[in-house]
């Protein structure tokens, strides 16, 4: 086999593989709800793979993780998921009080206790473990999803 044949051939394989990924990934049926706790935590995967986070059955944030147990962990606070921080500003950055949430402080309490309500009501979570292809999973999320928390070209 002409090493041509064999590149298209890996492509094609690559590319189905991705697209598994991406089909299960971006569909609300497959969410599960988000319970913010160790014992949540507890229940994922302490492996490498992607997630998609979705609210009102739309992607609106991709990520993937060498350990999505330790990434769901990082869901927790504030100071560590850009998330969060993205979601605070956006629902509490006209509110009284509201001050921003950066990697070295978390929202005011009451608005951290506010933001863990909404998100355990609002959002739901898609996860899949993937030992391979993880950043090209999540580029191909965001590019077919436009996920309106994901950035494009930095990395959250």
């Amino acid at each position: 086999m002409s090493s041509t044949i064999q590149h298209n051939l890996d492509h094609q394989v690559i590319e189905r593989y991705v697209e598994s990924f991406c089909a299960y990934l971006g569909e609300s049926a497959n969410t599960k709800p988000i319970k913010l706790n160790r014992a949540w935590v507890g229940t994922i995967p302490n492996r490498p793979g992607v997630y998609s986070i979705f609210a009102k059955n739309s992607v609106v944030y991709a990520g993937e993780s060498g350990n999505l147990q330790a990434r769901m962990s990082d869901l927790l606070d504030s100071r560590h998921h850009v998330l969060r921080r993205n979601l605070g500003l956006e629902l509490f950055g006209k509110d009284a009080g509201f001050e921003p949430a950066t990697t070295h402080k978390r929202f005011p309490p009451e608005f951290e206790e506010r933001l863990n309500k909404y998100i355990q009501m609002k959002l739901k979570i898609c996860l899949a473990s993937a030992a391979l292809g993880r950043k090209e999973i999540e580029e191909s999320l965001i590019d077919r999803y436009k996920p309106i928390y994901n950035r494009k070209g930095r990395r959250n």
